[in-house]
């Protein structure tokens, strides 16, 4: 008996998948991108005639993120977020951490040069753009942050590159992009030496932990056992270890944030409107003002992480949404830089 052919399908992990394998096609970059735009336009209809909205958010991931439902917030692209703000007797302060991911993987792995460069608060994606591509503006700054992230913080080779799209913007070929792939690989050594450690710790011992002690139990199959001890592949359970040692990391580091602010220093004045992962909004009566909240949170918002024995500073931008303006502010960890003040 033939074994069955899969069947034909343009749904987003299919194709996600044929670019894995090096499927090449214009065709195919578009129809993803139409169902991104697709999907922000659901977003958008869902609330139509809609005043407020009542999200669900609770901690159901493996990883210990949040998820959002009801509408989904969270995934809702920069173009739109601005549908969703507090009411008319409050106001928000919102925050994004700088490049969360990859300081927790820099504060994990020791690499100097990078742990140098977020001490000095430089753009780590903009001096990755002028190692790689010889320059570091906007497309080539995000085209140097999508390989950190993909090849060199979470990938196995330079091949996890083909999830990257509208390189052709930048003139290469997807075969040049795997070659600046591996010069990012060849140049940052320790990184894949951590890789191998993390993705075989978490499969040899069925346990994963963030850097503030959470663990997650993994159940790694008898094949993805065999396979990393033969040939190094990590398979579903080593990722997964690798992730909650830096996504499951950062979902404490939020939840530590929040409590501060929420519990300890305003408690029943302040509430959490969203947690987006990597940055929240908190919403504050009127009655309290963000020249004085500002310098308060600050502290507990942007400061230094012990990873390994290191010290890691996370700083974030952010915003403060008053009557109907925003105004920017920015965190800097308290040891460096004084408390920006609205």
């Amino acid at each position: 008996m033939k074994p069955k052919r899969p069947k034909p399908s343009v749904q987003a992990d299919v194709l996600e998948a044929l670019k894995l394998r090096g499927a090449e096609s214009t065709l195919m970059d578009c129809r993803l991108e139409f169902m991104d735009l697709e999907g922000t336009r659901r977003y958008v209809a869902a609330m139509e005639g809609q005043e407020r909205v009542y999200p669900t958010m609770l901690p159901t991931q493996a990883s210990g993120r949040w998820s959002t439902k009801e509408p989904p917030l969270v995934n809702f692209p920069s173009s739109i977020r601005d549908v969703v703000g507090p009411d008319s007797d409050e106001w928000a302060l919102h925050w994004d951490w700088d490049s969360a991911e990859a300081r927790l993987f820099i504060g994990y792995v020791g690499d100097q040069e990078d742990l140098t460069a977020i001490a000095r608060g430089e753009d780590l994606h903009a001096k990755t753009a002028q190692l790689i591509f010889g320059r570091d503006n906007g497309p080539y700054r995000q085209a140097a942050k999508n390989l950190r992230f993909a090849v060199l913080q979470y990938g196995t080779n330079e091949r996890a590159a083909s999830t990257i799209r509208d390189i052709e913007k930048l003139g290469m070929t997807r075969e040049q992009l795997y070659a600046k792939a591996r010069q990012l690989l060849q140049s940052k050594p320790k990184y894949i030496a951590w890789k191998l450690k993390a993705w075989g710790e978490a499969i040899e011992e069925g346990v994963s932990r963030t850097f503030l002690g959470r663990k997650r139990r993994l159940f790694p199959t008898a094949r993805e056992k065999q396979q990393w001890r033969e040939r190094k592949v990590p398979g579903d359970a080593g990722k997964e270890g690798l992730n909650h040692r830096i996504q499951g990391a950062i979902a404490d580091m939020m939840n530590e944030t929040l409590i501060q602010i929420c519990l300890h220093l305003y408690p029943g004045q302040a509430r959490l409107l969203v947690n987006r992962h990597d940055g929240a909004e908190v919403g504050f009566p009127m009655s309290l003002k963000p020249e004085d909240v500002v310098p308060c949170v600050t502290p507990v918002i942007a400061r230094y992480w012990e990873i390994e024995g290191r010290q890691v500073p996370i700083t974030a931008d952010g915003q403060v949404w008053w009557n109907g303006e925003r105004r920017p502010v920015r965190f800097e960890c308290p040891e460096v830089a004084e408390s920006v003040a609205v």
